[in-house]
């Protein structure tokens, strides 16, 4: 990463020059760290479960504000298969889950699914060819295992399918020998589209150091990155994503896997720029980190993590050894959060300890004054150019209306809904 960090600073010393010529200052105040903005607790709090259709289930009363509840036993319906308790109705992107923090009344929704899942046979051809017979099928709810017994090199391919439902599992054939699948020329291995769930484990895929696109899309489709599964060393100077882009209600979910080594990063005469060196988010995609880890990318905004329009749940896991000019981390833009829900489930440790869940980052461009934020985790202001404010620990997802609040003069002001000030 050695030509980014070159990049990296030199954009930051062009940005810094830009801001001397147009005469913007820096104010060294840094009043973010006002406490009197933490939203009072609540007691008694209620959630209520909205089964759509199946077996009532009876509301959970009593609760203490700031805590968790044990979840009631899944509600049944005929004919459908039950996938959990989701806090937005008919969409189905945020869950609600027995990690998730009380700070209200809350509803909450059963997804369901028709039928049950079955296996679906496929004939000894390449991987390329699987996925194309996947295509021209009208399977509903069908899971496909793809074992890989030799390092693969296949097409780039829009993963899609006539049928409903369609899982596709991809895995080494053993977990102690894991295969690498990359892509024949430069181009984006993989695109996700809807109605399929690709799912990897114990299965690396290859970047190229030469490449012009992201390794994966995922477009109205899931991407479910399990144990042993990497995405690593792809080198996309196109701009976004180095490893995986998600947008178009796309879903990636991280659980156990790794992105690694990954850079977006386009430099030109006219302009640097370059966004998520792991992951980049968009047109309402959605991020959920449970475990797993996100290090050693880089990008000019979120060296590991870049949010432009989305939601982004981080329950576990962790962010760390990315480097970017500004969100050495993560890299959150402001009108994601009044667009979208963005917000952690455990309070980041953001500082240079190997301890927390986003740590040792690094950014080489403007820090908030007296702080590594934009090491960690950054905010830009759409509605002040130029600089960042403070980072904030939101529990829960935000309602349409609400917006993160700082007293800061280089933030945004709200309506202080935040639970914490983390600076």
């Amino acid at each position: 990463m050695k030509s980014l960090k070159t990049n990296i600073k030199l954009f930051a010393g062009l940005w810094f020059l830009i801001l001397i010529l147009f005469g913007c200052s820096i104010d060294t105040d840094d009043d973010s760290g006002d406490s009197s903005s933490k939203k009072p607790a609540i007691r008694g709090l209620t959630v209520t479960f909205n089964s759509n259709g199946g077996s009532p289930v009876a509301q959970c009363t009593g609760i203490t504000h700031n805590t968790t509840i044990t979840l009631p036993p899944n509600p049944v319906r005929g004919g459908y298969i039950f996938y959990g308790w989701y806090t937005d109705d008919k969409t189905f992107i945020i869950p609600f889950t027995e990690q998730t923090i009380i700070t209200k009344d809350i509803t909450v929704y059963a997804k369901w699914n028709e039928g049950s899942y079955t296996n679906g046979t496929l004939p000894d051809v390449s991987l390329d060819e699987k996925l194309r017979i996947i295509a021209d099928r009208t399977d509903v709810n069908t899971i496909y295992d793809i074992p890989i017994s030799a390092d693969t090199v296949c097409e780039s391919y829009d993963i899609i399918t006539r049928g409903i439902n369609i899982i596709i599992r991809i895995h080494s054939v053993s977990n102690s020998n894991i295969k690498k699948i990359s892509v024949n020329k430069p181009s984006t291995l993989w695109t996700i589209n809807r109605n399929i769930t690709l799912v990897l484990e114990d299965i690396i895929i290859q970047g190229r150091d030469d490449n012009e696109y992201v390794m994966l899309n995922v477009r109205n489709g899931t991407l479910e990155l399990n144990n042993g599964a990497k995405i690593i060393g792809n080198i996309n100077t196109a701009s976004t994503g180095g490893g995986v882009s998600i947008f178009d209600y796309g879903k990636m979910i991280i659980d156990g896997g790794e992105i690694s080594e990954n850079e977006a990063f386009h430099s030109t005469s006219e302009a640097t720029y370059g966004y998520g060196g792991g992951v980049f988010v968009n047109e309402n995609g959605y991020l959920l980190m449970k475990s797993g880890k996100i290090s050693g990318n880089g990008a000019i905004w979120g060296g590991g993590v870049c949010i432009m329009n989305g939601v982004f749940i981080m329950k576990g896991g962790e962010i760390s050894n990315n480097e970017a000019w500004a969100g050495g981390g993560v890299f959150l833009r402001l009108n994601a959060i009044s667009d979208a829900n963005i917000y952690f489930e455990k309070s980041p440790a953001l500082d240079s300890n190997s301890s927390g869940i986003i740590y040792n980052n690094t950014a080489y461009g403007w820090r908030f004054p007296k702080t590594s934020l934009t090491s960690q985790v950054a905010f830009w202001s759409s509605y002040r150019t130029a600089f960042y404010g403070p980072v904030y620990y939101r529990s829960e997802p935000l309602e349409q209306n609400d917006t993160i609040s700082t007293k800061s003069n280089y933030g945004w002001e709200g309506n202080y809904y935040a639970d914490e000030i983390i600076y």
